[in-house]
C-alpha cells in the first residue's frame, strides 16, 4: 500500500495542480485545483509534482468540499445535485477523512447524465 501524504495545490490562479487516477489514492483519484488541500497517496506522479512545486506537503487541514459541507447528512450530501468535479471533491475528501462509506458508494465519481 502507497504512503498518504497530505499535500496543497500550489498553483496559483485556480489552475489544476493534480488530476490523477490511481486506486493507491484513498477515493481512487486525485484531483487538487489552486491551493486546496487533499490527502494523496506518494505516487511517482505526485512525487514529480512535489519536486516541481505545483505540490507542497502540509500539516493543514484537509479542504472541504463546499460551504456547509460539515452540517449537512450523509443523505442529504449524497441527494445533492453536484457537478463531476464536486463530486470527485466529496468523494475524496470522505475518503480521506470521515470515511461515510454511504457517501463514498451512494456519490457516484459522475453524474449519470454525463
Amino acid at each position: 500500500m502507497a504512503e498518504l501524504i497530505t499535500v496543497r495545490g500550489n498553483h496559483d490562479g485556480g489552475g489544476v495542480a493534480l488530476n490523477e487516477r490511481s486506486e493507491a489514492h484513498p477515493s481512487g483519484e486525485a484531483f487538487i485545483v489552486g491551493h486546496m488541500v487533499a490527502q494523496v497517496a506518494k505516487t511517482l506522479e505526485v512525487e514529480q509534482r512535489l519536486l516541481s512545486g505545483l505540490l507542497v506537503a502540509t500539516d493543514e487541514p484537509v479542504t472541504v468540499p463546499f460551504d456547509g459541507y460539515d452540517k449537512l447528512s450523509a443523505t442529504a450530501i449524497a441527494n445533492r445535485n453536484m457537478s463531476d468535479n464536486e463530486r470527485l471533491l466529496v468523494r475524496q475528501y470522505e475518503a480521506a477523512t470521515k470515511g461515510r462509506k454511504a457517501i463514498v458508494e451512494d456519490v457516484p465519481a459522475t453524474s449519470k447524465d454525463s
